[in-house]
């Protein structure tokens, strides 16, 4: 793994390091994640592009099934959003519950509830599986009121978050601020450092034979295959329906 100095992190701004100006902090108290570029053509099943947490997460997951997968960064791992993520994991979303339901019906809304918890518990469960040290922990996680919000509508989102399956309660206060401020309390959310995770991940992606390549960029993408430009020359990933046998 190529590994950048502290100080030249900071001043990294083309892409290497990170999609952004700014350094976050879980990209500057990790290792960069950084491995050869594509050098050659190859055959896989399957090509995914782009190192973040679902990129890494469905080839960690392809892998496990047994197909051959090959995974593509134009930067770092972790280089965009994932580096950049608050790293709180929750079933309290940004889109209220209550807006969901309106949307997609009390079933489907108490599926997506569903999918947030499975996320979690999927995370704790591969750290387990493979020793990642990456800060995880299990904490409650609270929703409180905007100034420019109502109380009406924290109490219209825990009637919508309990109808889907959802453990929280409803508090006067919100602990850590000064003001009088209710909130929702959601229990049984998780933090952890993703760039640490992603390092967990894709050692784990590469001990059970899976390839990944950084600084890599997909110029052109089909049906057939994918084009790389790492530099100069042109490398072609050739893509396989049937399994390739290892």
């Amino acid at each position: 793994m190529e590994v950048v100095k502290k100080n030249e992190r900071k001043h990294a701004s083309d892409g290497t390091v990170t999609s952004g100006k700014n350094i976050s902090f879980w990209l500057d108290s990790a290792e960069p994640i950084s491995y050869s570029a594509l050098d050659k053509d190859i055959v896989t099943n399957v090509v995914v592009v782009g190192g973040g947490i679902a990129g890494l997460t469905i080839a960690y997951s392809l892998v496990q099934s047994g197909k051959k997968v090959v995974l593509i960064e134009d930067g770092n791992i972790g280089s965009g959003e994932t580096g950049r993520t608050t790293a709180h994991l929750v079933t309290a979303l940004d889109d209220r519950y209550y807006h969901l339901k309106n949307i997609y019906g009390e079933e489907q809304t108490r599926l997506i509830a569903e999918s947030q918890k499975a996320a979690i518990d999927f995370i704790e469960r591969t750290i387990k599986n493979h020793n990642i040290d990456c800060d995880f922990e299990r904490l409650d996680g609270y929703l409180f009121l905007h100034p420019t919000d109502k109380r009406e509508s924290l109490t219209k989102e825990l009637r919508a978050v309990q109808n889907a399956g959802i453990e929280a309660v409803e508090l006067p206060i919100t602990p850590g601020l000064t003001e009088i401020v209710p909130c929702l309390k959601f229990y049984d959310q998780a933090q952890f450092h993703p760039v640490k995770y992603l390092k967990g991940l894709c050692d784990a992606v590469l001990k059970m034979g899976g390839q990944i390549y950084t600084n890599t960029h997909a110029s052109q993408i089909n049906d057939k295959g994918i084009v790389t430009k790492p530099g100069t020359r042109s490398m072609l990933i050739l893509l396989l329906s049937q399994p390739i046998h290892r």
